[in-house]
């Protein structure tokens, strides 16, 4: 894994731009990462199932039942609804960016309204990798960080990390460096 991710992806550049916006004096990246685009069906496959469930009783509900229910509007508003989520979910996965640096973790998301989350690598007491069963299928993880001295801050986590070992090693170096 290179410090800044492949230079030629014009995302990774634009970022690594926005990145260098947040810096201190004397302050270094030593990597900047984006959640894996599996990030935009992780957060919506709970509203696409029950979408789909809507359309599929809807469907049920005509054919069996008699109801006189029109299949296609509701179809057509299902989608709507499924393809609604998506985009925001894509969105909400373009605003998102993980940075460490040499002194520091930050956590950058947001679309309309940027949010940054940072702490100094000195109050991190761990760092761990986790991953749900969906997580898990599509070979993804998250990175947890514990701080010393407040209780965990779940939004700063780095979720849905592609190569989570390899971002695991780097903060944890970073972390033995500053300590």
């Amino acid at each position: 894994m290179t410090p800044a991710a492949d230079p030629g992806s014009l995302s990774v550049t634009i970022a690594s731009a926005l990145a260098q916006d947040r810096l201190e004096n004397g302050e270094a990246i030593i990597l900047t990462v984006r959640p894996s685009g599996w990030l935009i069906l992780l957060m919506s496959w709970p509203l696409l199932v029950g979408v789909a469930a809507v359309a599929a009783v809807s469907l049920a509900a005509r054919q069996y039942m008699a109801y006189d229910v029109d299949n296609r509007m509701v179809v057509l508003i299902c989608l709507a609804v499924g393809a609604m989520r998506l985009t925001i979910a894509c969105c909400q996965w373009q605003g998102r960016m993980y940075i460490l640096t040499d002194r520091r973790v930050m956590r950058i998301k947001g679309v309309f309204h940027e949010d940054c989350y940072q702490c100094p690598l000195k109050k991190i007491r761990q760092v761990h990798l986790s991953s749900t069963l969906p997580e898990r299928i599509v070979s993804v993880a998250s990175l947890m960080f514990e701080r010393i001295d407040e209780k965990p801050v779940p939004d700063a986590d780095w979720v849905c990390l592609t190569n989570p070992e390899e971002v695991l090693q780097a903060v944890e170096d970073a972390l033995r460096r500053a300590k």
